[in-house]
């Protein structure tokens, strides 16, 4: 999914990791083919933006209707929630992750958390 983001920070010591801001949200992401030497810091690209979910999938419903990510420690996952949508196999946490290379089981348009091991992306 191609988004609008604005360059952070580029981390080239660990692992071609990218600090990003979209539409508010602030991320670490892995660079799967390294970082380009073109992409500078305070930039604004348009990136394609993938997720890893390692293990199995615990969906946790929300009650409350919330968007956003969470980091987990200081790694590359995070706790993913806000509403997602089963037609077009979305969550919206302030942007839209695909998640239709996932099984979801959700049948309706709701708020929900996930668990997403690692952001990946591309330029």
């Amino acid at each position: 999914m191609m988004l609008e983001a604005k360059i952070i920070k580029l981390n080239f010591e660990i692992d071609d990791v990218v600090k990003l801001n979209i539409l508010g949200e602030e991320l670490l992401a892995f660079c799967n083919y390294g970082i380009p030497n073109e992409i500078k810091e305070n930039a604004i690209k348009n990136v394609e933006i993938t997720v890893d979910i390692f293990n199995e999938i615990e969906v946790e419903k929300l009650e409350q209707q919330t968007k956003g990510l969470t980091q987990i420690s200081n790694s590359l996952a995070y706790v993913a929630f806000g509403l997602y949508n089963p037609n077009n196999q979305t969550l919206d946490v302030g942007f839209n992750i695909d998640l239709s290379e996932y099984d979801i089981d959700v049948n309706n348009e709701q708020y929900i958390q996930i668990r997403i091991d690692r952001f990946n992306i591309s330029f």
